[in-house]
């Protein structure tokens, strides 16, 4: 016997599909966003916010994170796989009503898909926040950080509790 389709359990469903197209795509074009004004709108010399620590600062990362060299085929292909698994779980978590996962893969998966665009149409991602004197950044590796601190606190949290 077939189960009947509650039509509320589609509205929600329906809801957070929506609220998921929402939330990546504002993410997404604030990055972008945010990129374009950087490369085509800032003065040549740095703009500090906080002096001596944070400043903003066009740089062309053509590397990893912390300075790690590998070759971008494989930074491109490795993107687009973790990517698609992402994907799978935000898709999953939203169908099994885990929201509680969704946020913080939607961060990540937000912020891995600004990055993979710059280095598909670039060969490298546009920096522009410069943390004196350890790193650049930009705001899409602020989503990336903050959705694994935000999932790795839920995973701790849960692990206390025994769930």
């Amino acid at each position: 016997m077939q189960e009947s389709i509650n039509p509320r359990n589609v509205k929600n469903f329906k809801t957070r599909v929506i609220l998921f197209i929402i939330l990546i795509g504002l993410g997404f074009l604030l990055d972008r966003l945010l990129k374009y004004i950087i490369e085509t709108r800032l003065p040549t010399e740095e703009l500090f916010i906080i002096p001596r620590l944070l400043s903003v600062f066009l740089h062309q990362n053509h590397g990893m994170a912390f300075g790690i060299s590998i070759p971008m085929w494989l930074i491109i292909s490795l993107g687009i796989i973790i990517l698609g698994l992402l994907g799978f779980c935000m898709i999953y978590s939203l169908i099994a009503k885990r929201t509680d996962w969704f946020y913080p893969m939607a961060l990540i998966f937000t912020g891995g898909l600004s990055n993979l665009a710059d280095r598909i149409l670039y060969s490298y991602t546009v920096d522009y926040f410069y943390l004196h004197p350890y790193s650049f950044f930009n705001l899409a590796d602020l989503m990336i950080f903050c959705g694994c601190i935000i999932a790795l606190t839920h995973y701790w949290r849960k692990k206390q509790h025994g769930d």
